[in-house]
């Protein structure tokens, strides 16, 4: 009588076959659920005059989600180092998981260079309420000397340091309507507390409207953004946002690597 622990010769194989079938398609779905595609938004940085920044230039193009309780919500950001004369082409990549079909998505972009800036007023309706591809964003010089400002810091309530491809950003909102009155994007040169100007036009606002101030930073992946808005203060001639904290929010990724042009060898025969 054979021992429950003796396996025959067939069976030995056919366990030997599931197990090297097994140790081949698991891997290979473990990379496939890791290596998921994000979704890509690309496009256009134009300007309406020939713009050529210097080397130490850049361009930050940031997808924000307008319906998320009013605050803007960073779904996908690319920075752009050394872009080169206008028209600069961009890629944002972003998750397909965090979209919703009833929420509205934006473009804004900024051309930053010392302490002169380029950027679109209003954001450009993306994915839900636009296209994914051929987006043009055209910006402006942002004036030097705007009707009014709105003075502010950011800070984080982590000890995390920010590398040197760490951006902020700054936004004046309407508090009831989600509008955005203003905002900036900020190439901060060391670490927190950022500080930022929000310049506007008081005659765009309609009288009554309760203003609020938004910030974030993007550092590669990382997100840290304010909890919905701050109220601003009367600093007598200019209106203050105080210190904002921001707090790690959703990650963001990165945009697929470009695929290297290949390269080819001419020969010439003796």
């Amino acid at each position: 009588m054979r021992s429950r622990f003796e396996w025959r010769a067939p069976e030995l194989v056919i366990v030997l076959v599931l197990l090297v079938a097994a140790s081949i398609i698991m891997p290979a779905l473990a990379v496939g659920q890791d290596s998921a595609e994000p979704g890509l938004v690309t496009g256009t940085i134009t300007t309406a005059e020939p713009l050529a920044p210097s080397t130490s230039a850049v361009a930050v193009v940031t997808i924000v989600d307008r319906s998320a309780g009013g605050a803007d919500v960073i779904v996908g950001q690319q920075r752009r180092a050394d872009p080169g004369p206008s028209p600069v082409k961009f890629k944002v990549a972003y998750d397909p998981a965090r979209i919703q079909g009833d929420h509205a998505y934006v473009v804004f972009a900024a051309i930053l260079d010392g302490g002169a800036s380029w950027q679109n007023s209003d954001g450009v309706p993306v994915i839900t309420g636009g296209p994914t591809s051929g987006v043009t964003v055209e910006v402006k010089r942002v004036p030097g000397s705007p009707p009014a400002e709105v003075l502010g810091q950011i800070t984080k309530d982590d000890k995390i340091s920010l590398t040197g491809k760490a951006v902020a950003m700054a936004a004046l909102l309407d508090t009831a309507t989600g509008r955005t009155v203003a905002w900036t994007a900020i190439s901060p040169t060391g670490q927190v507390p950022i500080d930022f100007r929000l310049g506007f036009d008081p005659a765009t606002v309609a009288p009554g409207t309760s203003l609020g101030a938004w910030a974030a930073i993007v550092d590669g992946t990382s997100v840290w953004q304010s909890r919905g808005t701050q109220p601003l203060l009367d600093a007598g001639s200019q209106l203050s946002a105080g210190v904002i904290t921001v707090a790690g929010a959703a990650s963001v990724p990165l945009p697929p690597k470009p695929t290297p042009t290949p390269t080819t060898t001419s020969s010439v025969a003796p």
